[in-house]
């Protein structure tokens, strides 16, 4: 949520100097070019009223001309006593920009949240719609009722809008998709945000990602396979990490696409290098297999050893398999059977299947031996030390 937030400020942060904005509140010349004009050009507008020149004059305390951040700021005291003046005059972007720097301590500004939430309401209730859309994203899971309820309406109001309406749309899809203490689940409601969001062909592809998993699973409606593929090859396209991953294992298994293991692999080797867990273990399977590529033990360990890293214990039971095996690795039975517990222990069911197979522990053994110190648990607690910290569940 705050990244989207600092992407949608500071977009609106950079373009509002290039030229005055229509809904800006005071004196302001719109056949004038802000960006270009001198600080003394702006010194006297600013006396004379020019609210958009104030608050140019704020920005570029913090900003070069090219809109770079400076490396040495002017003076963030001075800059800011603009700012606040321009969004007292009622410039209708400051509001975004002070709330910024003071949620983000932005110029070594003292951080200080609330102040910022009160700066994205106020420019809320002047209806700006990227202070609508900041106070919504950030207010959604309020203990407070109402202003979560005001959140929810505010991201409704803007949801039609072309600059926000696609990540409005995004969030209140996820509202209902999953709910909150306020919001009951509403798979149907969810849906038709997820298609709204779609239209806007926001980027990253998060809204074919979320419509897809819908189709997917018949949430929010019938189930549709062949549409759900098709937002999936969507969503990978724009950068989904997750869409690349379902497209990938849908190409790999012949699900509504044709079956193709090259392409397979590269939506998944896409998706692992934005470090998504699932395709991390999935292109380990892929190197191990050569499924789409040649079978590379050593790059399959590579990326069994990037997903735990991430604390995947699906990935660390991976890796004690190949010491089960002898895949890569010299056949080592103690570390086999450490790390095969260690995945139990912390939630991967399939590992107890392999301690059956390989060593005929029953439930019971494994229950017992959590009391033990296996041979060779160090080595991988030491490699993974959150191995140490056991997971909510209880097997």
């Amino acid at each position: 949520m705050r990244f989207i937030k600092i992407i949608t400020i500071i977009v609106g942060l950079i373009a509002c100097i290039q030229c005055a904005p229509k809904n800006t509140s005071g004196t302001i010349d719109e056949t004038l070019d802000y960006s270009q004009a001198s600080t003394e050009e702006l010194l006297k507008r600013h006396e004379s009223g020019d609210v958009h020149a104030t608050f140019s004059l704020g920005f570029y305390h913090f900003f070069n001309e090219d809109t770079s951040v400076k490396e040495d700021v002017k003076d963030v005291d001075v800059g800011l006593k603009y700012l606040q003046d321009a969004h007292d005059k009622g410039h209708m972007t400051a509001h975004s920009n002070l709330s910024l720097i003071y949620e983000m301590g932005l110029f070594d500004v003292e951080v200080d949240e609330e102040r910022a939430n009160n700066y994205t309401l106020q420019g809320a209730q002047r209806g700006s719609d990227i202070g609508k859309l900041n106070y919504g994203l950030h207010n959604l899971d309020n203990a407070d009722a109402k202003i979560a309820q005001q959140s929810h309406d505010y991201l409704f109001e803007i949801a039609d809008k072309d600059q926000v309406g696609g990540v409005a749309n995004q969030y209140l899809a996820n509202l209902y998709y999953f709910g909150n203490q306020h919001f009951d689940v509403d798979y149907e409601s969810a849906r038709l945000f997820a298609e709204n969001c779609v239209l806007f062909k926001t980027s990253e592809g998060r809204c074919e990602f979320i419509l897809a998993r819908d189709y997917s699973q018949g949430w929010g409606g019938p189930e549709n396979q062949e549409r759900s593929a098709v937002l999936f090859l969507q969503g990978a396209e724009r950068g989904s990490a997750a869409a690349m991953w379902y497209a990938g294992m849908n190409a790999l298994n012949g699900d509504y696409v044709e079956k193709n293991e090259v392409d397979a692999f590269k939506w998944v080797k896409k998706s692992a290098a934005l470090d998504y867990q699932n395709a991390l273990i999935s292109l380990g399977v892929m190197h191990a297999l050569g499924q789409g590529t040649d079978i590379d033990y050593k790059q399959a360990y590579s990326s069994y050893n990037r997903a735990a890293i991430l604390e995947s214990p699906h990935a660390i039971r991976s890796i004690a398999g190949m010491y089960c095996n002898g895949e890569g690795r010299d056949v080592d039975t103690d570390k086999c059977a450490a790390g095969l517990f260690l995945a139990w222990e912390h939630g991967d069911d399939q590992a107890s299947l392999l301690l059956n197979d390989y060593f005929s522990f029953t439930q019971n053994d494994l229950v017992s031996l959590k009391t033990q110190q296996l041979p060779k648990k160090t080595y991988w607690t030491e490699k993974y030390p959150w191995l140490l910290k056991l997971s909510n569940k209880n097997p």
